[in-house]
């Protein structure tokens, strides 16, 4: 499995957003079936790339100020799970990958009733863009409004919840990791 990160530019002004592209996908020629790992190398703000009420999200990223090493992220990471709750959810435990393909079905435990259900396949990516960046998030700050999938939080397929900071001049180190231990880490200047 490979995890694709990318942004439209290394330099933008104050007040301009960044554009972000993901991409989760299987390089194999056979199908690539995983089970929940829950192998974070870092923890963020979750991303929808199939229906946040399909839990749990497989992608997180984080916006920090600086420039930072990979080491240093994961060393300083947030490892709580950042969670929210939907009144009727599925809790997804297999994720199956098409062959050579950022495609996936998700199978999960239906929380009103039992039983399994199949969904997809979605896009394992998505595009998003930022104005901003979060200090690192601890659990008291990730209020069920701030991760509602249909309040101030992101929406499916992954619009990011408004920054705690608007971008100022200086370096930014997105991050973006996915649950069976994978990541990117980028960087861009604000002047």
């Amino acid at each position: 499995m490979q995890l694709n990160v990318s942004a439209n530019a290394t330099e933008i002004q104050a007040g301009q957003a960044i554009n972000v592209s993901l991409r989760l996908s299987n390089t194999r020629a056979g199908v690539l079936s995983l089970r929940n790992a829950s192998d974070w190398a870092f923890r963020g703000i979750p991303i929808a790339v199939w229906e946040p009420c399909d839990v749990i999200l497989p992608l997180e990223f984080l916006v920090l100020k600086g420039n930072y090493t990979v080491d240093q992220i994961i060393a300083g990471g947030n490892n709580t799970t950042l969670s929210y709750t939907c009144l009727e959810a599925t809790s997804i435990n297999h994720v199956e990958f098409m062959p050579n393909s950022d495609l996936a079905n998700v199978t999960g435990v239906y929380s009103q009733g039992g039983g399994n259900n199949t969904f997809g396949p979605y896009v394992m990516g998505t595009n998003f863009s930022i104005r901003g960046y979060w200090d690192q998030i601890t659990p008291q700050e990730a209020s069920p409004t701030f991760y509602s999938p249909t309040f101030d939080g992101f929406s499916y397929p992954g619009i990011p919840p408004s920054p705690q900071h608007l971008f100022a001049p200086g370096i930014y180190t997105p991050a973006v990791a996915d649950e069976w231990g994978g990541f990117g880490v980028l960087r861009f200047e604000v002047s």
